[in-house]
C-alpha cells in the first residue's frame, strides 16, 4: 500500500498546489495582552485535569472576541477547580446563565457543551504579574438550543429563484 505522503506525483502536486496558493493578509499584532472592554463568543470549554494551580483540576473557557475591536482575537477564562476558587466560578456560571451547573458536572462533557456560543461582555486587563486576566461581565445572548434557528442569524435561503 502506497500513503500519499510517500508517493513523489502527491508531493510534487502539494508543492505546486502550495505555490499556487495566496499569500496570508498581514496579521494584527497579537504579542500584546488585550486590554479593553469586548464582546466575545464561548468558542471552547475544556477541563484539563492537574494543569491548574499546584496540580488542582483547571476548567477553561475559550473566548473569541467579536468585537468591537480585534476581532478574531481569543481570550481564556481559566478556574482552578478548588475550594477556595469557587466564589469566582459561581459568579461566572451565574452571569454566563447557567447558575444549575455544579462543580461536578463540569466533568460532563454533555455540561461543558451547554457553554458554547454564549455571547458575554468581558473586561480583559493585564496584573501587576503581567499576566492576561479577562473577567465576565454580562450575557449578551444564550446559546440557541441544539437544531434550533437563531433569528438573528437564520440559514441562508436556498430557494431564491
Amino acid at each position: 500500500m502506497t500513503y500519499p505522503h510517500t508517493d513523489p506525483d502527491f508531493l510534487d502536486a502539494l508543492d505546486d498546489a502550495y505555490g499556487a496558493a495566496p499569500a496570508p493578509e498581514p496579521r494584527e499584532d497579537t504579542s500584546e495582552p488585550l486590554r479593553g472592554t469586548f464582546q466575545v463568543t464561548v468558542d471552547a470549554a475544556r477541563l484539563d485535569a492537574g494543569k491548574g494551580y499546584e496540580g488542582a483540576d483547571r476548567f477553561s473557557l475559550g473566548l473569541k472576541v467579536t468585537g468591537p475591536t480585534h476581532r478574531g482575537r481569543y481570550l481564556w477564562r481559566n478556574h482552578n477547580l478548588r475550594p477556595d476558587g469557587v466564589e469566582w466560578l459561581k459568579r461566572d456560571l451565574h452571569t454566563l446563565g447557567l447558575a444549575d451547573v455544579k462543580p461536578s458536572q463540569l466533568y460532563d462533557p454533555a455540561t461543558r457543551e451547554r457553554f458554547i456560543g454564549r455571547g458575554v461582555n468581558v473586561k480583559a486587563d493585564v496584573n501587576a504579574k503581567g499576566y492576561q486576566v479577562v473577567y465576565l461581565n454580562s450575557l449578551i445572548a444564550a446559546a440557541p438550543a441544539p437544531g434550533a434557528v437563531d433569528e438573528r442569524n437564520p440559514p441562508p435561503d436556498d430557494n431564491i429563484f
